[in-house]
C-alpha cells in the first residue's frame, strides 16, 4: 500500500496559498502522471448548495470522467459533515513539471 502523500508533494501552491492541510486519501493514482501537472483549465455548472465557514472540514472528491495524457474533465463535490456544499465540473490541462 502506497503511503498518502502530503499535500505540499500533490500541489504547486506553497504558504499563504496552500489551503489544503491533509490528504486522508488517494485512489486512482496513476504511474503515468508522475511529475506531470494537472493544471485548472475551467469548470462547468457549478452548484453552490452551502457556505463553508473558517474551521469546518471541507472534504473534495473529484471522479474523472474523461482523462487522457493531455487533458482530463471530472465531476467534483465539496462536502462539510456530508453536507454538499458545491458541486462541479472541472476542466484541466497536463503539463510536464510535476511538483517541485
Amino acid at each position: 500500500m502506497r503511503a498518502l502523500p502530503r499535500p505540499a508533494d500533490v500541489l504547486p501552491h506553497r504558504p499563504p496559498f496552500l489551503f489544503v492541510t491533509e490528504v486522508t486519501a488517494v485512489e486512482l493514482l496513476d504511474d503515468r502522471y508522475v511529475g506531470k501537472l494537472p493544471l485548472f483549465g475551467g469548470i462547468e455548472r457549478a452548484r453552490f448548495r452551502r457556505q463553508v465557514v473558517p474551521g469546518e472540514r471541507l472534504e473534495l472528491e473529484v471522479a474523472m470522467d474523461r482523462l487522457s495524457s493531455r487533458a482530463g474533465k471530472g465531476h467534483g463535490t465539496a462536502s462539510v459533515s456530508g453536507q454538499t456544499a458545491c458541486e462541479a465540473e472541472l476542466l484541466f490541462v497536463i503539463v510536464e513539471g510535476g511538483t517541485p
